[in-house]
């Protein structure tokens, strides 16, 4: 009985903690690989959340930022440039952890969402789709 109320706790204390840092996908802006290549086919894609200033990013990155929209931008750290990549709908499922991404041309994809760490990073896990089993 204690080891069950203690994994009872512990789950709790887990999803409670997963819970504060949702807010913080519309809150800031993420930054993933420079490379984003066939994006709509990669399976995991780890996000990290940008607390600093562009400018202060020392290798060149893509900016994810949910706001209405999700706008993805390719950022060149030696000239300190912005240039839009692509703009999509999106949907956010927290209680699910799901975030329904439609990309321009390639259709709807579902991705698992995980915080990592302290919240500063996240994993968007794709998930499988019938046709892909």
């Amino acid at each position: 009985m204690r080891l069950l109320t203690f994994i009872i706790t512990i789950n709790s204390i887990i999803c409670f903690g997963q819970d504060l840092y949702v807010d913080n996908i519309k809150d800031f802006p993420w930054t993933s690989d420079a490379h984003i290549d066939q994006i709509q086919e990669t399976k995991e894609i780890g996000l990290s959340i940008l607390r600093l200033p562009k400018d202060s990013l020392k290798t060149d990155r893509t900016i994810w930022t949910f706001k209405d929209d999700l706008t993805l931008s390719f950022y060149n750290t030696k000239n300190r440039s912005e240039q839009l990549v692509l703009r999509c709908s999106y949907d956010l499922d927290p209680d699910k952890r799901l975030i329904n991404i439609e990309w321009p041309d390639k259709g709807r994809s579902t991705y698992q969402f995980t915080f990592v760490s302290t919240g500063s990073f996240m994993l968007l896990t794709r998930k499988k789709i019938r046709s892909e089993r």
